[in-house]
């Protein structure tokens, strides 16, 4: 199955590009990721699936593999991953002082 926006030949079997991540397929358009502690989430770098769109994958990921920010490179400029970061550091700042306690 081709790519559509970078023109990648994927495995008819695949939902999203193997490629850049385009979801290939309606059922992939629908998939919704899964909640954790924010320990993991920030812990582990991951990526919410909500500011997925419009990554670039940066190595090859197995499919239904949960993404990092490692994984990808975020589009340049958005104001989306600014507030991103400034939640994370709001966490860290909360987490730094509940030890403090």
């Amino acid at each position: 199955m081709k790519c559509s926006k970078c023109q990648f030949d994927n495995p008819d079997a695949t939902n999203f590009c193997g490629k850049c991540g385009m979801p290939l397929t309606a059922d992939a358009r629908k998939t919704y990721g899964l909640a954790d502690k924010a320990e993991v989430v920030y812990g582990d770098r991951l990526l919410p699936i909500g500011l997925a769109e419009g990554c670039t994958l940066q190595r090859d990921v197995k499919a239904g593999q949960v993404l990092s920010y490692d994984d990808v490179e975020l589009p340049k400029g958005r104001l989306c991953d600014e507030l991103r970061t400034w939640q994370e550091n709001q966490y860290q700042t909360w987490k730094i002082s509940e030890k403090c306690r």
